[in-house]
């Protein structure tokens, strides 16, 4: 099931928003629990960051929220390819992000419409998300990185140029995804008490794959709403 859930995005222009429920979350924002952001360059032609990651359950993606710092008119290509970081793959997905807001500090969050691309996934498969400068623009767009924490507040690394990045560090990202049954939350392909007993972990641990809302925040909300998808079922 579909949903399409308003966000505040500083973006220029009408209001956006992405589709789907969260799957994937790295920290990039002061008030992400733990993040502390690193700025790197990714305006600069010849720097290819690319950050794996893990789609929890079976479903195609439909959003990815990015953010920058720097300066209006600056841009980077974003890539999705499939398998593991360092890949040189096909790519699934690609587009221009170019910033529109004029103070250079101020962070932007840019909202990835993926859905046209049709990327379905199983629960399990690795992808890579890839920023990489074209140099093409006066200065530099700054994608912001999660905090150079130990442990990782993302699990998957994050390469330069085919080798490891900077120990720790990660691409802040929050990825939606359209599943294939909201309340199968183990991807066995059918809803049974071990879902139920799963998002109560999620719940738990105020797990982005818990807000069911979604509403970007966990409380009550995302409760009835898993329990509302877990009686409808597959």
């Amino acid at each position: 099931m579909q949903r399409i859930v308003p966000v505040v995005c500083l973006c220029a222009g009408s209001a956006l928003a992405q589709t789907g429920l969260p799957d994937q979350f790295s920290p990039w924002l002061e008030g992400d629990i733990g993040a502390t952001p690193t700025q790197f360059q990714v305006g600069a032609m010849g720097l290819t960051w690319q950050q794996e990651f893990t789609v929890s359950r079976p479903g195609t993606l439909t959003s990815l929220l990015v953010g920058t710092q720097g300066n209006a008119g600056e841009d980077f290509a974003l890539t999705i390819r499939a398998g593991s970081a360092p890949s040189s793959g096909a790519a699934l997905f690609s587009q221009e992000v170019t910033r529109t807001l004029i103070v250079p500090l101020e962070v932007e969050t840019h909202v990835i419409d993926l859905a046209p691309s049709a990327i379905h996934a199983e629960a399990g498969d690795t992808f890579v998300l890839e920023a990489r400068g074209d140099g093409a623009t006066p200065g530099f767009a700054i994608l912001i990185v999660g905090s150079t924490m130990d442990p990782p507040l993302y699990p998957h690394p994050l390469f330069l140029n085919a080798s490891p990045g900077v120990d720790g560090a990660r691409i802040g990202f929050k990825l939606y995804i359209d599943p294939d049954c909201d309340a199968d939350l183990t991807g066995e392909g059918d809803v049974n008490t071990n879902d139920f007993f799963a998002f109560l972990a999620l719940y738990q641990a105020q797990d982005v794959r818990a807000d069911f809302a979604p509403d970007g925040s966990i409380n009550t909300n995302d409760f009835f709403a898993y329990l509302a998808a877990y009686q409808a079922g597959c």
